[in-house]
């Protein structure tokens, strides 16, 4: 039982490793690739003010707060 755990966590481990290691990256280090995807176009990552404080809002909106995201690609 012990050499297969050790077997599968090392798998697991050289898996996670390749895939970081070989994932281009593009030169200004954020998670954008250097090939476009075709008929895509890439979002920026940033923040922005997530619900409202209003007494119009909707319980499941309040309170405003500040949120980040990612950079990421979306179809035109």
């Amino acid at each position: 039982m012990k050499r297969f755990l050790l077997l599968a966590a090392l798998g697991l481990l050289a898996f996670a490793a390749t895939y970081f290691i070989a994932r281009p990256r593009h030169p200004s280090g954020d998670a954008r690739p250097l090939a476009t995807p075709p008929v895509m176009v890439w979002i920026p990552g940033g923040e922005f003010t997530m619900g409202s404080d209003s007494d119009l809002a909707w319980p499941d909106e309040k309170p405003a707060h500040r949120e980040r995201v990612d950079g990421f690609w979306i179809d035109e």
